[in-house]
């Protein structure tokens, strides 16, 4: 009993001085000694963001995303000098070699000579021409559908 006394006391005089001076350890024990006492629980709150008027009205947000997003490929092009590498890329250089040319070889592109092929596979992902591209992409969404989930034809058993 003389504790809590003795606390309130405390608290009572060091609230004129602001809540560092408080020999308070918790909020519970804060609203036990000072109920009327709400600063600790609140939270600052915060400003509304601040939105710039679009200049032109006449864009809608689909189309100011899409002008966006082709900026961005630009920029980074731009900046890493035409060595630009997005997700696909990085997952295709990431093949060995021969993985390559087997998909390209899946994918029905026609070489003359193995070294063609070769050359065709080591190309970044962004030098390959669309209609390859399509192709491997389709390739890779059949073997996603049906290579993935075998396991019994993978066991070295």
């Amino acid at each position: 009993m003389k504790q809590d006394k003795a606390e309130a006391n405390a608290v009572a005089a060091a609230l004129p001085y602001g809540l560092r001076k408080l020999p308070v350890r918790d909020v519970p024990q804060l609203q036990c000694l000072a109920p009327d006492f709400e600063i600790a629980t609140r939270k600052p709150s915060r400003p509304a963001p601040i939105v710039p008027p679009l200049k032109n009205q006449g864009v809608t947000v689909e189309e100011a995303k899409a002008m966006l997003d082709g900026l961005r490929d630009e920029f980074a092009k731009k900046a890493s000098g035409g060595l630009y590498r997005d997700a696909a890329d990085a997952e295709w250089r990431s093949l060995p070699i021969e993985m390559r040319e087997c998909l390209l070889r899946v994918a029905g592109v026609r070489a003359k000579s193995k070294p063609e092929l070769h050359s065709l596979a080591s190309r970044a992902w962004q030098e390959m021409p669309d209609t390859e591209r399509e192709a491997i992409k389709r390739v890779v969404r059949l073997f996603k559908r049906y290579v993935l989930p075998l396991s019994a034809l993978a066991a070295k058993v």
